[in-house]
C-alpha cells in the first residue's frame, strides 16, 4: 500500500537542561516522496544536517496510511 503521506523528522541536540536531559530542536520535511527508498531518504538528510552546526540525533520517518481505503485487485 503506498503511504498517502511521507514526512522525516529530524532531531538536533541543541542543548542539555540542568538534569542533563538533552534538548533537541526539531525540524519536519513534509511532502517527501513515498516512493523514495529509506537509503535515498537518509542520505538527503544527512547531508541536510551538515547545513547546521547541530549535532543530528534523529532521523525518523513516518509514512501515513488510509486504513479505509479498499483496495481491489
Amino acid at each position: 500500500m503506498q503511504p498517502a503521506n511521507t514526512m522525516v523528522e529530524l532531531r538536533f541536540l541543541e542543548d542539555f537542561t540542568e538534569d542533563g536531559e538533552e534538548i533537541h530542536f526539531v525540524r519536519r520535511m513534509n511532502n517527501v516522496k513515498a516512493s523514495a527508498t529509506d537509503g535515498a531518504v537518509r542520505s538527503v538528510m544527512l547531508s541536510f544536517s551538515e547545513l547546521t552546526e547541530l549535532p543530528l540525533v534523529a532521523a525518523i520517518r513516518r509514512n501515513d496510511y488510509d486504513l479505509l481505503q479498499q483496495h481491489h485487485d
